[in-house]
């Protein structure tokens, strides 16, 4: 996989790693540490929503001929935050819903162990890669 996903120093710099890609679905795994926590002791929504938009956009761009075609740009991107979440272990779950061939519709669930953390919906646009 490493070898067909983009360059991505931000993700990179927070220790977000994709674990699973296939048509229409990919996970991202994330050990978050201390320095990822808000004030309260929890992790960071901001953290939280990074993980979301790129599980939703990498659910639109799998790569089927072996070579990265496009990336995704954020049109739009609905989270719902239900629960706050400890550091330690963090999965998000991206799956594309539906779309054409410019624009797709993607939705998320980040998960702590079992326990459902936040879920997403969102609205992105494939760019071909040059």
């Amino acid at each position: 996989m490493a070898e067909i996903t983009p360059s991505n120093p931000f993700l990179d710099l927070l220790g977000v790693r994709l674990v699973n890609w296939a048509p229409g679905r990919c996970s991202w795994q994330l050990d978050a540490s201390e320095m990822l926590i808000n004030p309260q002791g929890k992790v960071h929504g901001g953290v939280i929503a990074t993980l979301m938009d790129v599980s939703c956009a990498y659910s639109g761009i799998y790569p089927e001929n072996g070579h990265l075609d496009y990336r995704a740009l954020t049109l739009s991107l609905n989270i719902h935050y239900l629960t706050s979440s400890e550091p330690g272990g963090l999965i998000a779950k991206g799956r594309l819903v539906g779309g054409g061939h410019r624009t797709f519709f993607a939705e998320a669930q980040l998960l702590s162990g079992s326990l459902l953390i936040a879920t997403a919906s969102g609205c992105f646009r494939r760019q071909s890669v040059d």
